[in-house]
């Protein structure tokens, strides 16, 4: 609600910046300024989302109605054309920003398609010298998503801070391994020693990275590798100014288990996994620089 109410505001201001713009153009006529609310309908309707859309609508059919349709500073109508262009106007901006709205979802779900396969192909490369019966396990496994992109035959633990995501995993994927621990501390040692280990978006939450690491390394096979996820300081800083707005959720709550503790850079979490005793095989970023990884091998 207080995200609705916050893109509310944002296409009201939106609409009111277009009015100022409108009036500093009112010589180059009506179609013009026309085609500036216009935009300013598609801009909303795109960036925001078609509730903001339909309130910008509104807002400009009122701010045409009133500052540039005769007579002027009311909200009467002259004649029936201007009502008319008025009304014609409103159902064209609903129209547009319906479309828009379809168009965005597109594109959203062929950028998140796009960035799945950029990640599974990064991800599958990494893994592609798992045999079969080698041990895998998935330090801060979320939803489990690796499971997708494991060779077949690979034995997989899970593990996961969160009793309600494990207790799920449990039942969905029945005859898997998981366990509920915090991995700042443990680690399920008797389950290995492991050919891999996965950390996806996990480092960045930890208080202590170091000791995290410094278990993996001594829970895995000589050999073994250690590959980690985490956003960039692009990635974080993009995620900071949409959350600022209210355009995605804001996920820094104090003592919430999806704040960050420490944003890495690159060099960074090469040199923290030498220190931990890993030589650092790999790293680089993907998803245009929004997320990076790193791969050690004990």
């Amino acid at each position: 609600m207080r995200s609705q109410f916050h893109k509310s505001g944002i296409a009201i201001l939106l609409i009111l910046g277009t009015t100022l713009a409108g009036l500093l153009i009112a010589r180059l006529g009506i179609t013009a300024i026309v085609m500036l609310y216009l935009m300013a309908v598609i801009a909303t309707s795109y960036f925001l989302d078609f509730f903001a859309a339909i309130l910008a609508a509104v807002a400009a059919f009122l701010a045409i109605n009133f500052f540039f349709i005769e007579p002027r500073y009311t909200f009467e109508v002259a004649n029936l054309d201007s009502w008319a262009a008025l009304l014609g106007f409103l159902a064209v901006s609903i129209v547009v920003a319906s479309l828009v709205r379809r168009l965005r979802s597109q594109t959203r779900q062929a950028e998140t398609a796009r960035q799945h396969a950029e990640f599974a192909r990064e991800l599958a490369e990494r893994l592609s010298g798992l045999q079969e019966e080698d041990k895998v396990l998935d330090a801060g496994c979320g939803l489990g998503i690796i499971l997708d992109y494991l060779p077949p035959g690979v034995e997989y633990i899970g593990v996961d801070v969160d009793p309600n995501i494990v207790a799920s995993l449990k039942d969905e994927r029945a005859g898997l391994k998981f366990y509920c621990m915090d991995i700042q501390k443990e680690l399920p040692e008797w389950e290995g020693p492991f050919d891999a280990i996965i950390s996806l978006a996990v480092l960045e939450h930890l208080e202590d990275p170091h000791s995290f690491l410094r278990k993996c390394h001594d829970s895995l096979k000589p050999g073994g590798i250690v590959v980690i996820t985490t956003p960039s300081r692009l990635g974080e800083k993009t995620r900071w100014i949409l959350a600022r707005f209210r355009l995605i959720p804001d996920l820094d709550t104090p003592g919430s288990p999806h704040s960050h503790a420490r944003i890495f850079r690159l060099s960074e979490i090469s040199t923290l996994l030498r220190d931990c005793g890993f030589r650092c095989v790999a790293s680089r970023y993907f998803q245009f620089g929004m997320n990076q990884f790193a791969v050690g091998q004990k």
